[in-house]
């Protein structure tokens, strides 16, 4: 079940029509209609792709650089470099060096001149996990760290979600504690030396919660989701904790859910982005997106978003937040099926779609990142080059 996490990542990536939404606070909808020709992605030109590579299974952008991480057992990501003329261009790949299953490039994350990959598989089939870390030095990427939690074991998943802000990662590791699930974070010291500072807990967790399944990081909050959190007494409905402090000392300040709108097996919690006090939640199997606002230290919702037109099954699956943009995706397990993208707009408190695009790649939306009016959407299992090898489209604001 774990391969159908999106991670996140979006943690930069870590995503617009007439919205039916539902608002909640001080969010109201738009009367507009949406427009299925206001954008056209195109897709990114990667040469050397294998079959069930599953590129695009996690998307990260940070400038003019974007990380692309691959589903593949053994794992390989892509680095990308974004030319003048808003074009994506491969520069680079990498992997772990791993001759078993890694499954690296599982999450990914960047910042500035740092990038950050899981791994959530690595360790000789002990599936401990790991998290590398790369920084980049005359012009190439350079392996900086590789990180392990203090006391992960076999199984706990380290790695399968990430994020990064200034010099703190926090690394997702839902398999910890009979799948209770912790969240790691690192600090870098001023020479260079990455240190674990502090494990996090959902402070009423149980068994089988996945807390860490998806988890992101902005300024002084990080955000972990449990998406198999039995809140309201219904079955995985889901849940994100958040956790605010500096440096070694975090702390659990609220516990954010769906509310009246929880409902069994819809995972919220899926996918998490966070930009300044905003935050957007994917809820896959409810097909509905959150969005909260930070107030005075806390976070209520502001909106709800329902999609309007394309691929409505599992939206939410993907989701990233930049400024007052924001872009989701409807993606279904199924390859054959298409997948779709939705843009939102926000403008005072009230967010509205502005467009949509469906897309005949399989597993299209199935990663989505936004940077600065540039879009990245991976989509896993794509056939053109090879079977299941996957995919990534592009399109700017």
């Amino acid at each position: 079940m774990k391969r159908n996490f999106f991670v996140k990542a979006c943690f930069f990536l870590a995503v617009f029509v007439s919205i039916l939404l539902s608002a909640c606070s001080s969010g109201s909808s738009s009367s507009s209609s949406p427009e299925t020709g206001a954008i056209s992605p195109k897709r990114v030109s990667i040469s050397g792709l294998e079959a069930s590579e599953h590129l695009g299974y996690s998307l990260a952008i940070y400038g003019d650089t974007a990380v692309v991480g691959s589903g593949a057992q053994i794992g390989s990501v892509y680095i990308l470099t974004k030319a003048a003329n808003g074009t994506w261009q491969q520069e680079e790949k990498l992997t772990s060096g791993a001759s078993t299953t890694d499954y690296f490039g599982c999450s990914v994350a960047a910042y500035e001149d740092t990038i950050v990959i899981g791994a959530s598989d690595y360790g000789d089939a002990s599936m401990d996990g790991a998290v590398f870390v790369y920084t980049k030095s005359g012009g190439s990427w350079v392996q900086e760290a590789v990180l392990s939690g203090s006391d992960t074991t076999g199984g706990d998943y380290f790695g399968t979600s990430v994020g990064i802000y200034d010099d703190t990662i926090v690394v997702g590791a839902w398999g910890d504690g009979d799948k209770k699930g912790a969240a790691y974070v690192f600090s870098k010291a001023s020479g260079g030396t990455w240190s674990q500072t502090a494990k996090l807990t959902a402070s009423d967790g149980v068994a089988k919660d996945r807390f860490g399944v998806a988890a992101a990081i902005y300024d002084g909050t990080i955000a972990v989701s449990s998406f198999y959190d039995d809140d309201n007494n219904e079955k995985d409905s889901g849940s994100v904790y958040i956790f605010t402090g500096t440096s070694g000392t975090w702390s659990q300040s609220e516990k954010l859910t769906a509310e009246d709108d929880a409902t069994a097996y819809a995972y919220f919690g899926n996918a998490i982005s966070i930009y300044g006090d905003t935050m957007a939640i994917g809820s896959r199997n409810g097909d509905r997106a959150y969005i909260f606002t930070k107030n005075n230290g806390s976070w209520s919702r502001q909106a709800k978003l329902v999609p309007d037109g394309g691929t409505v099954s599992d939206f939410g699956k993907s989701i990233c937040l930049y400024d007052d943009s924001l872009i989701v995706g409807a993606c279904t397990d199924s390859v054959s099926n298409p997948g779709s993208i939705y843009l939102f707009t926000r403008s005072g408190s009230n967010w509205n779609q502005d467009a949509y695009f469906t897309e005949s790649a399989g597993k299209f939306a199935f990663s989505v990142a936004l940077y600065d009016g540039a879009a990245l959407i991976g989509a896993s299992g794509d056939d053109e080059a090879a079977q299941d090898a996957g995919a990534v489209f592009y399109y700017n604001e």
